[in-house]
């Protein structure tokens, strides 16, 4: 039988998130449950200007200074993990350790040309990350209240 639309697929790998330990993401030295973070966006990025020179081809790259930013989703919270949060994230003046770190480890079920054993993950770390601006919505549908946090961070780090 022929494919309907013509294409080949097969099947590179399946990936486990909702085992034990698979994905995490950590803030700190915060610690315990009731942050309910459903979603983070990242972005770093440098500046790089192009500089012509007159009478050439040349072109002549200047790089500036590294930047990032971070969205945050979440749930609103009445825990003290939330509390911490917005107080280690929220002021410029206390930020020792407003680190946040993304982890994916090896849950590999299967992926082609990788063995699951020997498969290693990947981590993200943002450093003295802080919050900049916090919106906040409600559904009808589900009567919460939701947190949208933007921030910015100094580097990040990839071991």
């Amino acid at each position: 039988m022929a494919e309907v639309f013509n294409r080949t697929q097969t099947v590179g790998g399946t990936f486990d998130p909702l085992s034990e330990g698979a994905v995490a993401v950590t803030f700190g030295d915060i610690q315990g449950p009731g942050l309910l973070v459903e979603n983070i966006g990242v972005n770093y990025s440098q500046d790089l200007q192009r500089l012509y020179e007159l009478g050439s081809n040349a072109v002549y790259f200047i790089a500036g200074r590294p930047a990032g930013e971070f969205t945050l989703g979440k749930i609103a919270s009445p825990t003290d993990v939330a509390s911490s949060f917005m107080t280690n994230y929220g002021d410029p003046c206390s930020y020792a350790n407003s680190d946040i770190k993304l982890t994916a480890s090896n849950k590999w079920c299967k992926f082609v040309g990788v063995d699951p054993v020997s498969a290693q993950g990947v981590s993200y770390t943002l450093k003295q990350a802080l919050i900049t601006r916090l919106g906040i919505t409600m559904a009808s549908k589900d009567m919460l209240i939701g947190e949208n946090i933007g921030g910015m961070f100094v580097s990040l780090e990839q071991p």
